[in-house]
């Protein structure tokens, strides 16, 4: 009883919070609309190895809680499946947020929230990844229309590998991929280019053995409380400048998982004019000039030559 009777009292402090839970709180959904997605290679989440491949995903949340540091209390569904070659995953995350140990449920110990703030497990239209403090920093800076973190199962090829997955989604208003073959990770996320992101670990690595799987879906229909995300099925990778370089999030090849966020200073600024270059650093005053001197340092002046008598310059 002290389970339930723990949770049914910390609801009723939620409810009595002036603006910190709510029976009906914001909807929002996210599902595929095309198949094509791709699935992210290598030994550490967010990398620029991807391989096509096939699935689909349905994304449902309800946003109740609005406590920063609430673990849990939002409800909210994820079903998806991704099929690489001959082997194919299922996902499932049927209640977000991490409740107290003893409600968890799963095979597995308790699993620990993640570090940073998650509002009960579920968050709305939120700057995300990158250095805006919620997600991984070794990912671009996006915008998320949803965000959720959850213990889930994991399924390949039929047989269940945990039900004890740390499972993490996300629906991107502004996707950080690019739409070509490639799908390499960009510096910069473009509006319009919706994202779907599932990131599942904690799985057994006798079975999975990097311990983790990562797949993204591209062509995402998202709706945030009754309003459509707008989205375009192909988003070119080039473009003008940024109107801030503060907004780029460089992602150094020895980038980790976790790692303190790490930022470049912006370009210097150009003194060449020129069109073309809308958005780009305005201040073109403070260009540092670099005086060559007419005589190098540590050695001696040449004499110039007399045509007449010319023996070779002393």
């Amino acid at each position: 009883m002290a389970g339930p009777f723990t949770t049914f009292v910390l609801s009723g402090l939620l409810a009595a919070a002036p603006g910190g839970f709510t029976f009906e709180g914001r909807e929002a959904s996210a599902r595929t609309e095309q198949p094509d997605g791709f699935f992210i290679q290598g030994s550490l989440p967010f990398t620029d190895l991807a391989e096509s491949g096939t699935g689909s995903a349905s994304l449902t949340v309800e946003d109740r809680v609005s406590l920063p540091g609430a673990t849990f209390g939002d409800k909210g569904t994820l079903e998806a499946s991704f099929r690489l070659g001959a082997t194919e995953y299922r996902v499932e995350l049927m209640r977000p947020g991490f409740p107290p140990e003893q409600g968890q449920g799963g095979s597995g110990p308790p699993l620990r929230p993640p570090q940073h703030a998650m509002g009960g497990g579920v968050l709305l239209d939120v700057p995300f990844y990158g250095d805006s403090g919620l997600g991984w920093t070794a990912m671009t800076r996006t915008h998320a229309a949803v965000a959720v973190w959850g213990v889930g199962s994991v399924w390949r090829n039929g047989q269940l590998l945990t039900d004890t997955a740390f499972v993490h989604a996300a629906a991107l208003a502004a996707g950080a991929y690019a739409d070509d073959d490639t799908h390499r990770l960009l510096r910069q996320a473009r509006y319009d280019d919706t994202e779907l992101v599932v990131l599942v670990w904690n799985l057994p690595p006798r079975l999975e053995p990097r311990g983790f799987i990562q797949f993204v879906f591209e062509d995402v229909a998202i709706d945030v409380g009754g309003t459509a995300v707008s989205s375009r099925p192909f988003v070119e990778n080039t473009g003008n400048p940024p109107l801030s370089w503060r907004s780029l999030t460089p992602v150094p090849p020895s980038a980790v998982v976790g790692a303190p966020v790490t930022a470049s200073p912006p370009p210097v600024p150009s003194a060449i004019g020129g069109s073309g270059t809308a958005g780009a650093l305005q201040d073109t005053e403070a260009v540092t000039r670099v005086t060559v001197p007419a005589t190098a340092p540590g050695r001696r002046r040449l004499r110039p030559c007399r045509p007449r008598r010319c023996q070779g310059c002393r």
